[in-house]
């Protein structure tokens, strides 16, 4: 169970993050922009850096920062999207077509069910999550329903995990219960860092 401690210490920072993105979407277009355009050259050079070729990720809601489009831009790289499914769990699927996403809960832009889900997830080099903040120690910052929590869990340690965000969602420390699953890499529209080690 939740430490009530824990979850309402979650659950105040869950408003504030939620106060920025609203925040971020009143920007200027100009504005918004530029941190997109900043935040696809940061994936571009992690990307450059590490050579991985099969990458697990998020396709964005409004407001959450898009890797999404510069990955489809990326060459010899095999893409896979997560597709919700019932008891608020995660398949991840290889994207074969963009063009063939389908709309599906809560407006999520995924892939349709006729779409085989990946078996071996250890397939994957990495997998970038999003969330509504994270702690340069790798701690997330969920949106609440579990998803990507389940997701993790799922997740074999060889893959990388990157937390995605923009700068301003950064924060000292993420309450964190001890099912949560801590980040490997943070990556902003400033660029990317590997999460600092912690001891327990």
């Amino acid at each position: 169970m939740p430490t009530p401690d824990i979850d309402a210490d979650k659950k105040e920072l869950r408003a504030w993050a939620r106060r920025q993105r609203t925040e971020f979407l009143s920007l200027s277009a100009d504005q918004r922009h530029a941190d997109e355009t900043m935040l696809s050259c940061a994936f571009d050079a992690l990307l450059a850096e590490t050579g991985w070729k099969h990458i697990g990720l998020f396709i964005p809601l409004p407001g959450e920062p898009d890797v999404w489009t510069p990955a489809n831009h990326a060459a010899g790289v095999t893409l896979y999207a997560p597709r919700m499914m019932p008891e608020n769990q995660l398949d991840v699927v290889m994207v074969t077509n963009p063009n063939e996403l389908v709309r599906g809960p809560f407006g999520v832009t995924e892939p349709p069910l006729e779409w085989p889900a990946l078996i071996d997830l250890s397939i994957l080099d990495a997998i970038l999550i999003p969330g509504l903040a994270f702690s340069p120690t790798g701690g997330r910052l969920g949106f609440g329903g579990g998803w990507y929590d389940r997701l993790l869990s799922r997740i074999p340690d060889k893959v990388v995990k990157v937390g995605v965000c923009w700068s301003r969602m950064l924060v000292d420390a993420v309450p964190m219960d001890m099912w949560d699953v801590r980040m490997d890499v943070i990556l902003t529209e400033a660029g990317y860092t590997s999460a600092k080690t912690i001891s327990h």
